[in-house]
């Protein structure tokens, strides 16, 4: 599934090469608190990305769609956490990279939803 493959990235990883369920919740809970800012960032309305912002929640409004408006609602997550990913590191941004996952990220709000 996109959307838990894409938290995962967040998600630090150990030494050992491996996700611990701590640092996976803590990478969840993070992407959660970004989504407003990426929505403010974005011009997105808040209302639009709300569901992102809690875990139980999307997941809800995920099994509830029908199965061909799913690829649209894990496509728009998985770019706002690419989004969330990019801008949580530390340092300078790379303005062509963050174009892109903008990009990506509009694309996959304007595409047919099936």
């Amino acid at each position: 599934m996109v959307a838990s493959t894409v938290v995962h990235a967040f998600a630090s990883v150990s030494a050992e090469g491996t996700h611990t369920s701590e640092e996976y919740v803590r990478s969840r809970r993070r992407f959660h608190q970004l989504v407003p800012w990426l929505a403010d960032r974005y011009g997105i309305p808040l209302v639009e990305v709300s569901a992102f912002a809690d875990w139980s929640a999307m997941l809800r409004l995920r099994r509830s769609l029908p199965r061909h408006q799913r690829r649209h609602f894990d496509g728009v997550h998985s770019a706002l956490a690419r989004l969330a990913i990019f801008h949580d590191q530390p340092g300078a941004t790379d303005a062509a990279a963050e174009a892109a996952l903008a990009e990506r990220l509009h694309a996959a709000r304007h595409s047919p939803s099936g």
